[in-house]
Order: structure tokens, then sequence, then C-alpha cells
């Protein structure tokens, strides 16, 4: 990681078209920050409620970075993209998503039972 903001305090700050590159995101202060069409390329994430920092997210990309302890319960996220990623402990709880579960890691991830449903729509299983 080139750029450490771990702990940073980037709250009510404006993300619009913003890529971050190999940063280390770790419990990073970002609540009330506007996140419009953000990109994670190569990031570590860690220790965040995402759910409190997103009140105007569009759209998130996550590349090739590593999720720990984070949570996007209750987010309408479909637009959002993990490619190859790694996310441990990472609450999808109620949450609106769409992702490749064989692109990702998934360990110990939390899904509702109607997201875990939807995760096998990419191996084409069809479940009455």
């Amino acid at each position: 990681m080139n750029y450490n903001f771990t702990e940073s305090y980037i709250s009510n700050i404006n993300f619009l078209d913003y890529e971050f590159i190999d940063c280390n995101l770790s419990m990073v202060k970002a609540k009330n920050a506007t996140k419009k069409e953000v990109i994670f390329n190569n990031c570590k994430l860690v220790g965040l409620p995402f759910q409190d920092y997103t009140p105007n997210l569009i759209s998130i990309h996550f590349i090739k970075s590593e999720l720990y302890l984070f949570s996007f319960n209750n987010l309408k996220i479909k637009a959002t993209t993990f490619d190859t990623c790694k996310l441990e402990q990472t609450d999808f709880t109620n949450t609106d998503l769409s992702t490749n579960p064989e692109q990702n890691r998934l360990k110990n991830a939390q899904f509702s039972k109607e997201n875990a449903i939807r995760l096998l729509t990419h191996f084409q299983i069809d479940i009455n």
C-alpha cells in the first residue's frame, strides 16, 4: 500500500468520480461523505460500517481489494461490483446486491437468505 489513511477523518467530503489506488483505508472516519462513482483499486478497507457513510451512494467498484469487518447492511448497492476481492467478516444482511462468488473470496460473509439465493444465480441454479 502506497498511501496510508488509517484512522483518518475524511467526513463531509465529496468524492465524485474518484479512484483510490493502493490505499490503506482502515478504520477511516467518513461519516456523511458523498461517494458517487468511486473505485477502490488494490485497497485495504477494515472496520467500516459503510451503511453509515453512504447516504448518496450511486455506484462503487472494488478491484483487487481486501475488505475486513465491513458492513453493507441494508444498502441498495446493485451497481456495486467486486472484482477479484477478498471479503472477510463482511455483512451483506438485507443488502440489494449482485456479485459473482467465483471471482471473490467471501470468507465469513453474512447474507440474508434472499441474497444467498441470489448469489446462486451465477451458477445457473434455480431454487423453488
